[in-house]
């Protein structure tokens, strides 16, 4: 009904003078009936006008920010939800009566033409014949409510059921189907593209489903070339059925837990084996003894935890009495093969390797999987720094650790917090054993 150069008028001179305005007000969404919104505006005056009926409980306030405060806290007291716009301009309120003269004469020249497809009023009531939307029309539509929940039941009763949101976000779609249910109607509400999402594939997914949805999509204008070519039906497509518990589907496909847990292996009682490899996970081979590559203890426990979650799907477990009682070396260029076996009976946990007949069992403890425990006291860090004799910092500390044998690389130390630390010596702790000083047998963490 316009020409491209009147389309661009309006769009200029509407824009233009409503940014003038900016400061004098904002605007507040709220879950009110149109009945009850205009109710709550009327003590304030031109103060407050009802700027959008978008749903039939759903409504758009604009006007004074310190009305519109004083309006929210009201709202607040009785738990109607609302929520305040990021706009600076009160549109469609009193407040834009300032810009009406200029934007009649801006749009004097106007000469709109029958409407070439439907078009559905919101700044006034029905349909578009097209001559009509003269500059007063777009006064109208500036000042007066918009009544998108009307056009949206007049749609709805000419029997459109597929609405496109043509805009760099969808922000209607709800108020859509919100005025659609009230009405006992089906419908579907599309975006053209959605924030923090690829465009072109936004595009395309909507444009399918359009077409999925019985539309007719105008093919040549997207594709001006070619001709369309029928596609193969699809004989070898199938269904699966079959029906199993996900623990147990984990099995048989062969999946992966957790890189240190590894796979599940068919059995009665829960068992998973671990390929560890320094090669594929090469923070293995920062924590090393005299050269050599060693499992770290850390690394033990996350295998008990891991499975606890596993078989429990819960998030925490508890550890006890946990035993370390053989060093698990990591030949560089091999794979190592270590499998943790729980037994629900008991609750008891091993880490183990080698065959059944020649096994070695490198770490055992007990799961408690999130069962509530009584924590203890909290660590009283000033008593142990008042035990500390000497300080080292990072680098010394390092330096230590490797003249006893220890070595610790770079990402070993980043997963276990000893960057910028400072390592305290206490008076009742001694030096640190050597490795090849038996360890303590028997440690327990929960």
């Amino acid at each position: 009904m316009y020409t491209l150069e009147e389309a661009v008028t309006v769009i200029v001179h509407r824009s233009r003078l409503q940014q003038t305005l900016v400061g004098t007000g904002t605007m507040m969404a709220a879950s009110l009936t149109q009945e009850e919104a205009q109710r709550r505006v009327r003590p304030f005056g031109a103060r407050v006008s009802v700027a959008a009926v978008n749903a039939p409980a759903s409504v758009t306030l604009a006007g004074d920010a310190d009305a519109l405060e004083e309006l929210a806290d009201q709202l607040a007291d009785e738990g109607v939800f609302h929520r305040f716009l990021d706009v600076l301009v009160p549109y469609h309120s009193a407040r834009m009566d300032p810009i009406q003269d200029e934007l009649l004469t801006s749009l004097a020249d106007l000469r709109p033409k029958p409407a070439e497809v439907p078009l559905y009023l919101t700044g006034r009531e029905g349909r578009a014949e097209g001559p009509e939307l003269d500059a007063d029309y777009w006064w109208d539509n500036v000042r007066r409510t918009v009544r998108f929940h009307a056009a949206v039941n007049r749609l709805a009763e000419d029997g459109h059921s597929v609405f496109l949101e043509i805009g760099p976000h969808p922000v209607l779609g709800h108020a859509i189907r919100e005025g659609l249910d009230a009405r006992g109607s089906q419908g579907r509400c599309l975006p053209s593209i959605r924030r923090r999402e690829d465009e072109p594939e936004r595009m395309a997914t909507s444009l399918a489903q359009l077409h999925g949805l019985g539309v007719e999509i105008d093919w040549s204008a997207l594709h001006p070339e070619g001709a369309p070519v029928p596609l193969p039906p699809y004989p070898w497509k199938r269904d699966r059925y079959w029906v199993e518990p996900e623990n147990v589907a984990r099995v048989r496909l062969g999946r992966v837990d957790h890189p240190l847990l590894g796979r599940r292996l068919p059995g009665a009682d829960p068992a998973w084996e671990a390929s560890l490899d320094t090669e594929t996970t090469p923070y293995l081979a920062d924590h090393r003894i005299q050269g050599k590559a060693v499992f770290p203890a850390a690394g033990y426990l996350e295998m008990a935890i891991q499975a606890a979650r596993a078989l429990t799907g819960g998030e925490r477990a508890g550890l006890a009495d946990v035993e370390f009682r053989r060093a698990l070396f990591l030949p560089t260029g091999s794979v190592t093969r270590a499998r943790v076996s729980f037994a629900p009976h008991d609750a008891a946990f091993a880490v183990a390797t080698g065959s059944i007949d020649q096994r070695s069992v490198h770490a055992a403890g007990t799961v408690r999987g999130g069962q509530p425990r009584r924590l203890g006291p909290d660590l009283d860090v000033d008593a142990v720094r008042g035990r500390a004799d000497r300080s080292l910092d990072a680098t010394r500390a390092t330096r230590r650790w490797v003249s006893w044998g220890t070595t610790t690389g770079p990402r070993s130390r980043a997963s276990s917090g000893c960057g910028p630390a400072r390592t305290r010596h206490s008076r009742s702790s001694g030096r640190p054993r050597r490795s090849g000083a038996r360890p303590p047998t028997t440690t327990s963490t929960r």
